[in-house]
């Protein structure tokens, strides 16, 4: 999910923006390698990442193992990149809901034009009998999506778990009127208490006795974790082949911020995790702002070189149209960078106010700096915290893999997709330099054309 605030886009912008956002999925889903274009804001690149050969090698009743491709395509190394896994649940009429994800530990970064092979094993020890496409993401911790791709169908014929329904699950907020689906990120007050409706089904034939269990995450599941004390719950036991709706509190953290909250169900006797994995999306009210991504030009510098590192950021998380609390907007934010080299020895440090949502910073390397660590913080005027974040230059080489050749049945499908989107897109520009005429048509009282 992206988080652009309004005061970084004029009208038609957020309308440009908007659409291409939309378009991203539809183009992606459609191929069977599932990159996404370059992500841009206010013409500048974000990324240029590939995810592509995503492929189901094996599966067997505890786990699945998956393969795919990263590929760098842009110019510049690309950092801070994470990758993960979603079963998506087919639904009457055409629409798709996450029944379990799972998210890889390490943070991979790759020089400019460099690719890389994964295989994955995504554990299926939770998962409910049924049929499930299986789709690989990768986005930075901050939650800019990077790649995508689907690996497949797989089918589970049967297994003793429970099954947290994600698509009966809503959100509350206590004493408020309206309930909101997982990913749509309410925004709530720190006063406020949070409320999560499922269905909980247990395919066992046999009761079983459970609590829940929540991991709280910074942003999107790709985020770092919180470290958060959770209350105890009380069990609940579900009996044999029964289904019941359930009502969790949702532990809310303590900082302003978007947070996605990961729902398992936990056997009181085995103590072992027994149910899928559900993630539900909130907005902490309050200033806040986050580091999207992060990048340097070159991966060394020679003392007096210049060294060019950009970054993309956002405000409040709580500053999104139909917002609760309006949006809570911090005046002067400003950013702080140090870079170090790989003895810790400072290359260049710099301080800037921030007006624009991609910062491009040129400054001076003081000394020979080799595999650069740069360390980047936001604050508000009176030195509140708001973010930080670093990246690390590491140097180790990228494997590139065998790429098998595309059918001409399936590049012409894609090249049917692309003439569309370049289609739509210049009739999109078309309307908005009409918009834009008219606009100022009437600002100065003119005719418009």
């Amino acid at each position: 999910m992206f988080f652009i605030t309004r005061s970084f886009l004029t009208l038609q912008q957020r309308i440009l923006f908007l659409v291409l956002f939309l378009l991203v999925p539809v183009f992606a889903f459609a191929q069977e390698g599932g990159s996404v274009p370059d992500i841009t804001v206010e013409g500048e690149l974000v990324a240029n990442i590939n995810l592509s050969n995503a492929t189901i090698l094996s599966q067997n009743a505890s786990a699945l193992t998956l393969e795919f491709t990263l590929e760098n395509q842009g110019e510049t190394p690309q950092f801070d990149i994470k990758y993960g896994v979603e079963l998506m649940v087919n639904l009457d009429g055409g629409a798709q809901v996450v029944a379990d994800s799972f998210v890889g530990r390490e943070t991979l970064t790759l020089s400019a034009g460099q690719s890389l092979s994964k295989v994955v094993n995504y554990p299926l020890s939770g998962v409910a009998p049924g049929t499930y496409s299986v789709w690989i993401t990768a986005r930075t911790a901050g939650g800019v999506l990077l790649g995508l791709g689907n690996a497949g169908s797989i089918q589970i014929l049967s297994a003793n778990v429970l099954e947290i329904k994600a698509d009966s699950c809503r959100l509350a907020v206590t004493g408020l009127e309206g309930t909101y689906m997982l990913n749509q990120g309410v925004d709530v007050a720190s006063t406020e208490e949070l409320v999560l409706d499922c269905v909980v089904k247990n395919h066992d034939a046999a009761p079983r006795t459970i609590v829940p269990q929540f991991e709280t995450y910074r942003r999107t599941v790709f985020g770092d974790k919180v470290t958060m004390s959770y209350p105890e719950s009380e069990s609940v036991t579900i009996e044999g082949g029964a289904e019941t709706t359930l009502s969790f509190v949702i532990p809310k953290a303590l900082v302003p911020q978007a947070y996605d909250v990961a729902l398992t169900l936990t056997d009181t006797t085995s103590r072992s995790i027994v149910s899928n994995r559900l993630v539900a999306h909130y907005v902490l009210q309050g200033v806040s702002a986050t580091i999207q991504n992060m990048s340097f030009d070159k991966t060394s510098y020679v003392a007096g070189e210049p060294i060019k590192f950009d970054f993309f950021w956002t405000r409040a998380a709580d500053s999104f149209e139909d917002s609760r609390s309006g949006g809570s907007v911090a005046a002067d934010v400003g950013a702080t960078i140090e870079i170090v080299d790989a003895n810790g020895m400072l290359c260049a440090k710099e301080s800037l106010s921030l007006t624009e949502a991609m910062v491009s910073v040129s400054t001076e390397a003081l000394v020979d700096c080799d595999k650069p660590t740069a360390s980047l913080t936001l604050t508000t005027k009176d030195g509140t915290v708001l973010d930080t974040r670093s990246i690390t230059v590491t140097g180790e080489g990228a494997v590139t893999p065998e790429v098998k050749p595309s059918t001409s049945r399936k590049g012409a499908h894609n090249a049917l997709m692309l003439v569309t989107l370049i289609a739509f897109s210049v009739s999109l520009a078309t309307i908005l330099v009409v918009l834009g005429r008219r606009k100022k048509a009437a600002e100065t009282g003119q005719p418009s054309a």
